[in-house]
């Protein structure tokens, strides 16, 4: 009887200590969605890009660095295979998993530390931050989405800005001679690029972002460009509402910070993100 009891104790205890472990490093689950497109930056060589959609996001807290989970869908991708572009995805989704240092929030993209763009725990309106040796400057925004009215306002967030920096980018475009046809980059420049994204608390909400290769895998042995944005829902501004962020600054009066709802477009984005400056 002694026997049994004690290997009883000795079960409920090896359970008691596996829950309690398996609730310290459970993974945290971000409502949300993001959404948007990848360009690499390859000019009349090297034009791939494609379209996203993230979901399924977990952050798992190991310490020194989080693990960052997610799952991705991808669309309307067209890949340059020897200077010509072709249409087609290589995978209609994958996992993909990223491992971040907490104190940079940097991870290995390309062989370079670059700042994890989804996701800043030690997110603050203070001092410089790098990604891959670049400058990113913090500000304090009020932000609003869409435009100023009272519905539309989410509250003191931060803007994270970087640059110029000079891209190679196509500057035109062929049209594609039939239905199955893709347009081709048949014109290209330099021109200056700024980093810029928006986070509310830890999280992501809109950002245009450079990086030294794609974070997914699907454009190979290129520099990108990355315009990412939440998918505008009601339940993501309850939530985005909802997380702690930075004060309000004392020494400023609220100045709205206006973003744009929903993805957009490749053209919007080749006329306007990638804009020269």
């Amino acid at each position: 009887m002694r026997k049994t009891a004690a290997l009883r104790a000795t079960v409920f205890f090896a359970l008691f200590i596996f829950l309690l472990s398996s609730q310290m490093t459970a993974a945290a689950r971000a409502p949300l969605k993001w959404e948007g497109h990848v360009i690499a930056l390859g000019g009349k060589q090297d034009s791939s890009h494609y379209q996203f959609m993230i979901e399924n996001a977990t952050i798992d807290d190991r310490g020194n660095y989080y693990i960052f989970h997610e799952t991705v869908s991808f669309y309307e991708c067209v890949l340059y295979k020897n200077g010509t572009p072709v249409k087609g995805c290589p995978v209609g989704e994958k996992n993909v998993t990223f491992a971040v240092k907490k104190d940079t929030n940097t991870f290995m993209l390309g062989g370079k530390p670059a700042f994890f763009f989804q996701y800043w725990p030690e997110f603050s309106a203070k001092g410089p931050i790098y990604s891959g040796g670049i400058e990113l400057n913090p500000q304090p925004v009020d932000l609003y989405l869409k435009n100023e009215s009272p519905e539309n306002h989410i509250g003191w967030s931060v803007s994270l800005q970087g640059g110029p920096i000079r891209i190679l980018r196509c500057t035109g475009w062929s049209l594609p001679e039939g239905f199955n046809d893709v347009p081709q980059c048949i014109g290209e420049a330099y021109k200056n690029f700024t980093i810029d994204l928006t986070f509310r608390g830890p999280y992501l909400v809109d950002g245009d972002v450079y990086l030294p290769a794609d974070p997914f895998g699907i454009i190979k042995n290129r520099d990108v460009v990355m315009v990412i944005g939440l998918e505008d829902a009601p339940e993501t501004r309850v939530f985005l509402r909802s997380i702690k962020s930075i004060s309000p600054p004392s020494d400023t009066s609220p100045i709205p910070y206006v973003l744009g709802g929903g993805a957009v477009s490749l053209a919007l984005i080749l006329a306007v993100k990638l804009r020269g400056r």
